[in-house]
């Protein structure tokens, strides 16, 4: 049997509080940093939804190819902006051979063809297409001819037979050039230079003085066909060698 003296017993009992106190606080202050939220990192996103993706647009769809031009989308309008900028040193500030060939050029480099889906004949608006960055001949159309008019050009869009039934089975853009292909054609080959491509070239267009078809408010210029899709040489526009191509009809864009 072990004795202990009253004084000895006394301060195990002291001891013995002080360390069951100690547990007890310690216990409750743990307690207490457990149920505690965490705190969120400063640098942390916002959560987001699962799908990056853009959304599609909210915008009616119709069957006029018009309806899905869009010249004044600030998406469209600046990239269209951004595209026509750094003019080559020989080639004056706002060109329109420059922004002609420029914007094709953009497009037929950043875009690629995709097919409608199976069984649907399914337009694009011109941002979806810069969202997306795909889409077919008509959605080219489309975009090419937002993209033309955001800048100040004139552009409408044809429907073109392409295997000589007399019916419509492929769609291009068409931006009007106030002056002849010929004048055209010497100023693309100076970008051309400029930019270190091939300079032979070639184009296609449409003339107002000859055609039942095209707006009437021009008579004199051309229309330039902007066609990346039937490209020869994409880099260059209205490099198209494919025959027949002809227009069926051709729908204003600019007004």
């Amino acid at each position: 049997m072990i004795i202990t003296h009253p004084r000895q017993k006394r301060r195990l009992l002291q001891t013995t509080s002080r360390v069951t106190l100690g547990l007890l606080v310690g216990l409750l202050i743990l307690g207490g940093l457990a149920c505690l939220p965490d705190k969120e990192a400063p640098d942390s996103e916002p959560p987001e939804p699962a799908s990056s993706l853009p959304q599609s647009s909210a915008q009616q769809r119709t069957k006029n190819v018009s309806d899905y031009a869009e010249s004044a989308n600030p998406l469209v309008r600046d990239t269209a902006v951004l595209t026509v900028q750094d003019t080559p040193a020989d080639i004056k500030a706002n060109s329109e051979v420059w922004k002609i060939w420029k914007i094709n050029y953009w497009v037929a480099n950043n875009i690629s063809y995709v097919s409608d889906p199976k069984g649907h004949n399914y337009f694009a608006f011109a941002h979806e297409t810069l969202q997306t960055r795909g889409g077919d001949c008509d959605d080219f159309a489309i975009l090419l001819a937002s993209m033309y008019e955001a800048v100040g050009l004139d552009a409408a869009i044809a429907n073109i037979d392409t295997d000589d039934d007399i019916k419509p089975d492929h769609m291009t853009c068409l931006v009007y050039y106030p002056e002849d292909g010929d004048t055209f054609i010497e100023e693309e080959k100076i970008i051309l230079e400029a930019v270190g491509l091939d300079m032979q070239v070639r184009i296609i267009y449409f003339d107002p003085a000859n055609s039942r078809l095209l707006p009437e408010k021009y008579t004199t210029g051309v229309w330039i066909v902007a066609d990346p899709t039937m490209a020869t040489d994409k880099d260059k526009i209205g490099y198209v060698a494919h025959r027949p191509y002809k227009a069926t009809s051709v729908i204003d864009i600019g007004g």
